[in-house]
C-alpha cells in the first residue's frame, strides 16, 4: 500500500526508525486518508501511541488515546499505569473509575515505572470505597504523588552545621584546608575537609572516584559541582545535603556515633552509607532501623532501597497486622520504590490471608483431644447438650466429629474474619469472641458450658475457659507456620 512506483526512484539515503514495522505500518495507516485499522492489543496500541508522539503526528495520538481508552476496561490497571506515566490526566482518570468499578489487579510490568506513592493512593480509592470523579481528591493524590519522601534534618534559616569538637576531629572541619587532602563538596554548598585515608579505609566507591578525580582551573574554586582538584586538593562532589553527609562522616571518623532518633534522620544516611558501600556503617544504621517505631511500608520501601532482605522481610511481616493497608497519609519513603516493589507486597499479603485462613477451613490439622495421651476432648466436641452444627468436620486422621454449634459461630467464624484483614498470629490472639450470654444460647450453647464462660470458678467453667485458650493458641501457631512458609518476592512478576 505505501511502496513507491517504480517509476520513482529509491531515495539514496534510507531514513532509519527505531519501531517496528508493525508499528509504522500502523501509524502510517492512522495518517492516510483510509479506515483507520483495528487495534485490540493494549501492547500495540501503546507502541502507535509513543510512535505518533515522538514524531508529533497530534491526529495520530489523538486516535490512539480514544483506541486504548475502548481497550481500559479489559486492563484498567494498565492502562492507568501507561497513562501515568505518560502524563494523561483525563485518560488516566477514566482508568481509574474502571479500575475501581471492576477489580482487576493482575500485575502488568508497567507499574515497575510508576511511583509507589501513587499506586497507594489508588488502593485507597478502593479500600475506603470512594467515588472517583473529577475533582476527587484522591485521585489527584494518585496521579499527582502528593506524599512526604524521606528528608533529612533541614537547617533553620541562618542556622550553620556545627563543626565537630572531638579531639580526634581536628581534621574534620569546615572552612579550614589544615591537614586536610580531600575537600567534600555537598549539594547544599558546604564543604568538609577530610583526610583521604579514611575515605579509603571506609568506602571503595569514595576511593575510586578519588583515584579518577582530574586537575581543574583553580578560578573554579570549591564552588564546584563535579569531582576534580584544586591547589592539590581533591575535591568530590556529593548529592548529599551537609546534614546528611555530615552524619555518614561522623559515623567513620573516630567518636561518638550521631544520634538519630528518626526515620527522616537515619533513612537517607543509611541510604548514603549504601550508596558509598560503607558496610559497617550500614549494619550499625541497619540495626538501629528495625528498633525504629516506623509504619510497615517505610520501613520497607528503605530496606528495599538499600537491598537489606531480612530487615524488608521483617517489614513484610508488620505490614500483614495492618488491616486496611492504605489509609490515612501517605507513608514516608514510598518514593524510593516503584508501584511494582509495593503490588509484590500486597501480592504477599494476599497469599498470607490465603494461607491463613486455609488454616481454619480445613481442620485435618487438629486433634480430636487437646493433650499428647489422648484422654481429654475438646469441649465442643464432648458435650452432648450443646446443640450440634449440622455439618460435621474432618480432624486428624480423617476423624469426623459433629462440633458445637456456639464453637463454629462463635469461635471459627470470628478468627477467621480477622484473618482474613490480617493474616498474622496476633489477629487470633486478639480475637475475643466471647460474646454476652444471650449471643450464645441463641447459638445452641447448653447452661453448663454457658455458666462456665461467666464465672469461671466452676468445674466446667474451667474446661471451657481452657480449651478456649488452648485452642486459640494452637490457632496462632499454626498460622504462624503457615505464614512463615511465604516470603514476599523482590523481583518483578513474569
Amino acid at each position: 500500500m505505501f511502496g513507491a512506483p517504480n517509476s520513482f526512484e529509491e531515495p539514496s539515503t534510507p531514513i532509519l526508525l527505531e519501531e517496528s514495522s508493525r508499528t509504522l505500518d500502523l501509524l502510517f495507516r492512522l495518517c492516510y486518508p483510509v479506515r483507520d485499522p483495528k487495534i485490540s492489543d493494549v501492547g500495540y496500541a501503546l507502541q502507535v501511541l509513543d510512535a505518533a508522539d515522538k514524531y508529533m503526528m497530534e491526529h495520530a495520538a489523538e486516535r490512539m488515546r480514544e483506541v486504548l481508552l475502548g481497550l481500559a476496561d479489559k486492563e484498567p490497571l494498565r492502562l492507568w499505569a501507561a497513562f501515568y506515566i505518560r502524563r494523561l490526566p483525563e485518560e488516566a482518570l477514566v482508568a481509574t473509575q474502571l479500575f475501581v468499578t471492576k477489580h482487576l489487579d493482575d500485575y502488568v510490568y508497567e507499574l515497575e515505572s510508576v511511583d509507589a506513592r501513587a499506586y497507594w493512593a489508588l488502593i485507597r480509592i478502593i479500600e475506603t470505597e470512594k467515588k472517583v470523579g473529577r475533582g476527587e481528591e484522591s485521585f489527584k493524590e494518585a496521579f499527582e504523588q502528593r506524599s512526604s519522601p524521606l528528608v533529612g534534618r533541614s537547617p533553620a534559616p541562618g542556622e550553620k552545621i556545627s563543626t565537630v569538637t572531638h579531639r580526634l576531629f581536628h581534621r574534620f572541619t569546615k572552612g579550614n584546608m589544615a591537614d586536610a587532602d580531600v575537600v567534600i563538596r555537598t549539594s547544599d554548598g558546604e564543604s568538609f575537609f577530610v583526610d583521604k585515608a579514611i575515605l579509603c579505609r571506609w568506602s571503595p566507591v569514595l576511593m575510586k572516584r578519588l583515584a579518577g578525580a582530574s586537575s581543574v582551573a583553580c578560578s573554579q574554586g570549591l564552588d564546584r559541582r563535579e569531582d576534580g582538584e584544586v591547589s592539590g586538593i581533591k575535591v568530590l562532589a556529593v548529592e548529599e545535603d551537609s546534614w546528611v553527609m555530615g552524619r555518614v562522616l561522623r559515623y567513620i571518623y573516630p567518636g561518638e556515633n550521631p544520634r538519630l532518633e528518626t526515620i527522616d534522620m537515619l533513612g537517607p544516611t543509611l541510604i548514603a552509607a549504601v550508596k558509598y558501600q560503607m558496610q559497617d556503617v550500614v549494619e550499625n544504621l541497619a540495626r538501629g532501623l528495625l528498633t525504629m517505631t516506623v509504619h510497615p511500608l517505610t520501613l520497607y520501601a528503605v530496606a528495599r532501597a538499600c537491598r537489606l532482605r531480612t530487615i524488608a522481610m521483617e517489614a513484610a511481616r508488620r505490614f500483614l497486622s495492618l488491616e486496611r493497608t492504605c489509609v490515612g497519609h501517605v507513608p514516608k519513603g514510598l518514593n524510593l520504590i516503584s508501584a511494582g516493589a509495593f503490588y509484590r507486597l500486597r501480592h504477599y499479603h494476599r497469599q498470607c490471608t490465603f494461607a491463613a485462613t486455609l488454616v481454619l477451613v480445613d481442620l485435618r490439622w487438629l486433634c480430636v483431644t487437646w493433650d499428647k495421651e489422648g484422654k481429654n476432648e475438646w469441649t465442643w466436641f464432648r458435650c452432648a447438650f450443646c446443640r450440634k452444627r449440622k455439618k460435621t468436620v474432618i480432624l486428624q486422621g480423617g476423624t469426623e466429629r459433629q462440633p458445637s454449634l456456639w464453637w463454629y459461630k462463635r469461635i471459627l467464624q470470628p478468627m477467621a474474619e480477622a484473618l482474613n484483614k490480617s493474616p498474622c498470629e496476633e489477629s487470633v490472639r486478639r480475637c475475643d469472641a466471647r460474646g454476652g450470654s444471650e449471643e450464645w444460647v441463641e447459638d445452641g450453647m447448653c447452661h453448663r458450658c454457658r455458666t462456665g464462660l461467666e464465672r469461671t470458678n466452676t468445674s466446667k467453667g474451667r474446661i471451657v475457659s481452657k480449651d478456649l485458650d488452648r485452642f486459640k493458641a494452637m490457632v496462632a501457631s499454626r498460622v504462624q507456620r503457615a505464614v512463615g512458609e511465604i516470603s514476599v518476592s523482590f523481583d518483578a512478576l513474569t
